[in-house]
């Protein structure tokens, strides 16, 4: 299991990556009275296109047990469902698709996305590279109404929805010397992503030998298609005009943070942020009516690395006051790590000048390990040879972040060894995790060896949010919010979160 460490160990804001799945939230809700309700829902793949073919099984509210499967459009109806109910998606073997469980769900219209397998084959079947057989790149050709100045440094920079499907790190730039004046900037559309073009914001930003920044210039809505030039210049077919380099004016960011026992530095980061609305029809490629809202995409001013005081550690950043016409706004994050842990805090959206920030990290003493119980489901495909049935085991997992209940996401990772397979699982409450009822591959096997990952657990923004399995299903998972490292690098998303790379090794014995 190296790639999962190499794929999780470089978690860091902005930078990179985290694995999230279903879990938390709160039950109740239709089909309490026993005569439950009908459960219409889609399995879809990253991409928002239809995966059928997935075996789906349904644990209910009152003990039942229901299978059916995807049709080739996603589609699956289960009658009768007691809420609230665990659902759990497993493709045919060979797919490289991995199982998922989603645990106390309530909504009658849930939407499945599953995703690749991260350890199986490139050339496995899969959907993770579809939209296209290669990269999309686009050119950003922005001129300068005069030279960058003698012994500084220029900055062009691109950030838009879509160049990556993590918020923090979807922006393109190009650093030249003094005396340029036309910055080519080679942009890449995320093709897991599936946007036909990009819209965003072109900031240019020039730095003395100091790093201080001295110019600067930003345009709004200036978009980029693949295989295509965008101009910012004097031809006649420019989008615009040359970008007008205006004189700095900056201002700080400053506040507080506070570190958990345990964290003994940690980075704090200055961001600014944009955000677009992306309609039906900008990922038409592979999902034409799936309509994503407003995306955000970030870029990172400037970072420094704090010590723990011991109590709140103060922090100051440097940032440049954009005004509000460019439609740029900031926000600040921290991130600690320790020993394969490691917490998480953002801001929220703020203004040039913003002081008196907190950012608070969450514990990570909650994801100390063995913490909780991993337990199997009363249902007779789990008992053992001889008819025992095999109640649970010990293993990690990550509790509550400090947020309330209703907002915690919760998430656990089970990995067997030797090809035995692999499940994704969210956890119902801070405790425990149970396993899904599940059909081969990801039904757990006696006397097998597994490893589990305790990974990580959110507060999510959303106010008054009763039931985060049901967000977790309403088709955002096709933007990732709840996947991979978006859960960390979406700060629109969460406000706060806690990791555990370390592992449990368990056996279930009869």
């Amino acid at each position: 299991m190296k790639s999962v460490s190499k794929l999780l160990l470089a978690v860091a804001l902005g930078v990179t990556t985290l694995t999230a799945c279903p879990g938390g939230g709160g039950g109740g809700g239709g089909g309490g009275d026993g005569t439950g309700i009908t459960v219409s829902g889609t399995v879809l793949k990253w991409s928002g296109k239809a995966e059928g073919g997935v075996n789906v099984t349904i644990l209910d509210g009152s003990g039942k047990l229901k299978s059916t499967a995807s049709d080739p459009e996603g589609k699956f109806t289960v009658a009768g469902v007691v809420t609230p109910y665990q659902l759990s998606a497993v493709p045919t073997l060979g797919t490289g698709i991995v199982p998922l469980s989603n645990d106390k769900v309530t909504i009658a219209n849930p939407i499945v996305v599953v995703r690749k397998n991260a350890f199986a084959a490139d050339t496995a079947p899969g959907f993770e590279n579809e939209c296209t057989p290669a990269p999309l790149d686009g050119t950003l050709r922005a001129e300068l109404n005069q030279p960058v100045g003698v012994g500084n440094t220029g900055q062009m920079i691109y950030i838009a929805p879509g160049i990556d499907y993590r918020p923090t790190q979807s922006n393109a730039s190009l650093t030249l010397p003094a005396g340029s004046t036309i910055f080519n900037v080679p942009v890449k559309f995320d093709k897991n992503m599936c946007y036909n073009d990009l819209l965003g914001t072109v900031v240019y930003i020039e730095r003395n030998a100091g790093q201080t920044i001295v110019a600067k210039s930003a345009l709004a809505s200036v978009p980029i298609f693949p295989n295509t030039v965008t101009k910012l210049n004097a031809d006649a077919d420019a989008f615009a005009g040359k970008l007008s380099v205006a004189t700095s004016n900056s201002s700080t960011l400053n506040g507080t943070a506070t570190f958990p026992s345990g964290i003994i530095s940690a980075s704090v980061t200055a961001y600014l942020r944009v955000e677009y609305t992306v309609p039906a029809g900008k990922i038409s490629k592979i999902a034409p009516n799936i309509n994503l809202g407003v995306r955000t995409a970030y870029f990172p001013l400037e970072t420094k690395v704090l010590s723990n005081a011991g109590s709140a550690t103060n922090w100051q950043l440097a940032i440049e006051d954009f005004q509000a016409a460019s439609g740029l706004k900031y926000r600040a994050g921290v991130l600690g790590v320790v020993a394969a842990k490691g917490t998480v805090a953002w801001s929220e959206i703020l203004s040039p000048g913003a002081s008196g920030v907190a950012l608070n990290m969450p514990s990570i003493s909650g994801t100390e390990q063995p913490n909780g119980i991993l337990q199997l489901p009363p249902t007779s495909p789990f008992r053992a040879p001889g008819g025992n049935i095999i109640p649970e085991v010990r293993v990690a997992v990550v509790q509550n972040t400090g947020c309330s209940e209703g907002n915690n996401f919760l998430n656990n990772y089970v990995a067997g060894f030797s090809g035995v397979g692999a499940l994704w699982l969210g956890s119902s409450d801070d405790q425990k995790v149970t396993l899904p009822d599940t059909n081969e591959p990801a039904r757990i096997a006696f006397d097998t060896d597994y490893n589990n990952y305790a990974l990580n657990a959110l507060c999510i923004r959303e106010a008054n949010t009763t039931n985060v399995s049901d967000k977790v299903l309403d088709g955002r998972g096709i933007q990732r919010n709840f996947y991979t490292d978006a859960a960390l690098t979406n700060p629109d998303f969460i406000r706060a979160g806690v990791y555990n790379l370390n592992t449990t090794a368990f056996k279930f014995k009869n």
